[in-house]
């Protein structure tokens, strides 16, 4: 089977989808599968999206730009011209002999989608409701129904839907049990609020920091030449720092402050306690949906003082942590990609093979006895302490 992932590395918004698409692709590659990507241009903000391509052998082609004066880009990336990049990207699926078409990025409408149709199975990932045929839709959104995208999913379309199958990286597999850091010692804060144009959120957020933990010191994750702001005198205990994932600053840090987008999931997969807030109008159902439900804490738009409030109750609520955390993680894990890769595949167990349980395995199943399901079917219904 050969698979295309048409992502793009061009923009700050392109760059999660192609990393997400990254995790995908992983995962496929282990199950015998060939793996092309193709975009319009490289990451010059995240060269180590390409490099990590070529590391994990992958083959990636660049497609050329529009030359035609007369064509209008539609969607939200303007710089994607839909009728030549749809020509280009068919041209590779016919040479190529691509079976599937897994398509993540904003500027490709339905008519793109549609060039594809009859050459390669389409499957489409998007937050926001999808019109047009495809053969898989993955919207991993606490939103996301099969009403939500009722004009995509006709009669054999399979949907993946939900917090189940974020594609989250390996990178998370080692937070088993949270470990905090003794609280005589400011916590240690990790904001990341996504791309650019965030400069007013993450003045209010500092400030509310400042307020509540004064002498903390706060990494705030991102591009250092793209977040070159002044912030009057804020910047003491601040350091900016580009990390290729969140998971090792969530390791590093006691309470993590992140958008509403792919961070609120890994949140959730990580350990650590943390709030979320609304970056993108995208994520606002989502991250609403995640609110009401309890999931999450976070507000849609961080006003002074939210933001203190919510620091304050947090302080609060970390003797608590583990037990939150187990609920929280029952609901994503690092295994929505695999969930997603075998079912690109149409995988079908048919073989069950048995081992001894050994002491690796603990976790494991604490985590699982933890989980909601487990604890209301139970005649103790309390959570199960180490």
């Amino acid at each position: 089977m050969k698979v295309l992932f048409r992502v793009e590395f061009g923009s700050r918004v392109g760059w999660g989808h192609a990393s997400r698409c990254l995790q995908i692709a992983k995962a496929l590659k282990e199950l015998d599968v060939e793996i092309l990507f193709c975009s319009l241009a490289p990451s010059r903000e995240f060269p180590s999206l390409d490099r990590e391509i070529g590391d994990g052998g992958f083959t990636r082609l660049q497609l050329p730009p529009c030359s035609q004066a007369d064509h209008l880009a539609v969607g939200k990336l303007p710089h994607i011209c839909v009728p030549c990049d749809g020509r280009e990207t068919l041209s590779i699926v016919v040479g190529q002999k691509v079976d599937l078409v897994v398509v993540d990025a904003y500027g490709l409408s339905s008519s793109w989608t549609d060039m594809m149709r009859g050459e390669a199975a389409i499957c489409r990932i998007s937050d926001y409701p999808v019109d047009g045929d495809v053969d898989y839709l993955i919207d991993y959104g606490f939103d996301a129904t099969t009403q939500k995208h009722g004009g995509a999913l006709s009669p054999g379309a399979k949907a993946l839907l939900g917090p189940a199958f974020a594609p989250i990286s390996r990178d998370y597999q080692r937070f088993e049990l949270p470990e905090l850091s003794e609280r005589n010692e400011p916590p240690r804060l990790l904001l990341s609020l996504g791309g650019s144009g965030q400069v007013s959120r993450l003045r209010k957020v500092i400030e509310d920091v400042r307020v509540v933990h004064p002498s903390s010191p706060i990494t705030i994750a991102g591009n250092r030449k793209s977040l070159g702001f002044s912030l009057d005198g804020l910047l003491s205990a601040v350091a900016i720092v580009q990390a290729d994932g969140l998971a090792g600053l969530f390791a590093e840090h006691d309470i993590s402050i992140v958008s509403g987008g792919v961070s609120m999931y890994e949140q959730l997969a990580a350990s650590k306690p943390g709030i979320v807030i609304e970056t993108a109008k995208n994520q606002r159902f989502a991250l609403e949906k995640a609110l009401t439900s309890g999931i999450v804490d976070g507000v849609i738009w961080p006003a002074n003082g939210k933001v203190r409030d919510l620091l304050v109750d947090e302080q609060a609520r970390t003797r608590n942590a583990k037990e939150e955390w187990l609920k929280s993680r029952s609901v994503v894990d690092h295994l929505g990609t695999l969930r997603i890769a075998l079912a690109l595949l149409n995988f079908d167990l048919k073989d069950l093979e048995l081992r001894e349980v050994g002491p690796t395995d603990l976790p494991f199943l604490f985590r699982v006895s933890n989980q909601p399901s487990s604890r209301t079917s139970s005649l103790n219904t309390r959570l199960i302490s180490a």
